[in-house]
């Protein structure tokens, strides 16, 4: 496969939730057992911008994460997997360092979903790099970035 040998960058907000009846356990890859309720707070979002930086030497994932400006070892091995696994659908990321960045407009661990907010966002700029770096459009957009931020 040919990637644009480029510097790409993406940027994307994803609202939050909080749960009024909330799921118990799951089935499958991140499927939920049964239904939950929740109420979308659009203006607590989580605001996720990703650079990939193509290295013609790279042959593994290699990423930064960054949490409120801040470097973030701990979100970055919580993170490592979803990326490893992500390999598979998004191969370019193997050629291409990632720095990724995220903020929420609200407090993290408030009770507030953030992670479901901030693998939303995430899932939408892996998209969108990737139809920037493959030249190919996804013809179900949402849908893979929604099966995505579900994996995470």
């Amino acid at each position: 496969m040919n990637y644009q040998k480029i510097e790409v960058v993406s940027r994307w907000q994803s609202p939050s939730n909080i749960a009024l009846v909330k799921y118990w356990g799951k089935k499958g890859l991140q499927i939920p057992c049964n239904p939950s309720i929740s109420i979308t707070l659009d203006k607590a979002v989580s605001d996720t911008s990703m650079q990939a930086i193509y290295d013609e030497n790279q042959n593994e994932l290699s990423f930064d994460f960054y949490f409120e400006d801040t470097k973030n070892p701990g979100f970055e091995e919580k993170l490592k997997p979803f990326l490893i696994h992500a390999q598979s659908y998004f191969k370019w990321l193997q050629h291409y360092h990632v720095i990724i960045h995220s903020s929420n407009t609200f407090p993290h661990s408030s009770g507030i979903a953030s992670s479901a907010s901030a693998y939303s966002a995430l899932a939408l700029n892996l998209c969108t790099l990737h139809e920037a770096i493959t030249g190919e459009s996804l013809p179900h957009f949402f849908q893979t970035a929604s099966y995505w931020a579900r994996i995470g």
